[in-house]
């Protein structure tokens, strides 16, 4: 089943016809208001999902250093696949929403299974999470992730376990968990990560995106390899590795164990570049 979202901005009135409880006997009557509570759990449902599933694809973005200010979306169709209630528990199979945002990247973001207690039915939780965003340049990003948690109200999203995003153009990160503030405009992982592109690569204990995406900090143990162009060798263990230095070596350098690496004025350097 096929929903085109933007429906579900229009005037919803939830709740029996007017008059039915005098047509229906009370066995007819009963069963129908069991219908009617499910189509609201339903419903609400579907509204926190048209949230839950695009800030997997804010990460996607935001991961891969472009500020999520550019993923202000225009939310396509949701195919919402097999729903079933077991308990207080509403569990949709393969749920898929696709669309596209205001300057032309188009997304999906399928996940194996969502579930929601309706109990509390502004959070989500999502399994086997997959997303792709295609960028006007034609440049794909791809990300994958076991687990994630989405709160509608604090609007915050928690991934875990096999975080994996990759592009088109060579760009790669590894984590194993990721933190989303999307109020403040953060992401944060305490674990282990590791980001490489054709020019290099880094890894650390931790990492923190701010303002929006236009600031990184990578945290305890950094290791940075730079590949560039020409022959030189260009390694660091801590300070800044600015992208504008690429274009005078070709060999490669390491560092280890060193301070937290800010990589800000990388990131810019290499947008710049582009």
């Amino acid at each position: 089943m096929s929903i085109n979202v933007r429906t579900l901005t229009g005037s919803w009135s939830f709740g029996p016809p007017s008059g039915s409880s005098s047509r229906l006997g009370e066995g007819s009557r009963r069963k129908f208001d069991a219908s009617w509570r499910a189509a609201r759990r339903h419903s609400r449902f579907v509204a926190v999902l048209r949230i839950a599933l695009p800030a997997v694809s804010i990460l996607v973005v935001a991961s891969m250093f472009i500020t999520m200010r550019t993923v202000s979306t225009s939310f396509g169709d949701i195919d919402l696949g097999e729903v079933g209630l077991q308990g207080t528990t509403l569990t949709m199979q393969n749920p898929k929403l696709s669309g596209f945002n205001e300057n032309g990247t188009s997304y999906q973001v399928t996940a194996a299974k969502a579930l929601q207690d309706v109990t509390n039915p502004r959070v989500v939780t999502l399994e086997q999470i997959d997303g792709t965003m295609t960028q006007p340049d034609g440049n794909d990003v791809h990300i994958t992730a076991r687990n994630g948690v989405y709160d509608a109200d604090a609007q915050k999203l928690d991934l875990t376990e096999e975080i994996v995003v990759r592009t088109k153009n060579g760009e790669n990160a590894y984590l194993n968990s990721a933190h989303v503030d999307m109020g403040a405009g953060l992401i944060r992982s305490e674990d282990p990560v590791e980001a490489e592109t054709k020019s290099g690569r880094i890894t650390a204990n931790s990492m923190e995106i701010t303002d929006r995406g236009s600031h990184l900090l990578f945290k305890g143990g950094v290791v940075v390899v730079l590949r560039l162009d020409g022959g030189k060798v260009r390694g660091a263990s801590g300070g800044v590795a600015e992208a504008g230095d690429a274009g005078q070596g070709s060999e490669t350098g390491t560092g280890t164990n060193g301070p937290d690496v800010d990589v800000t004025g990388a990131v810019g350097a290499a947008q710049n570049a582009n």
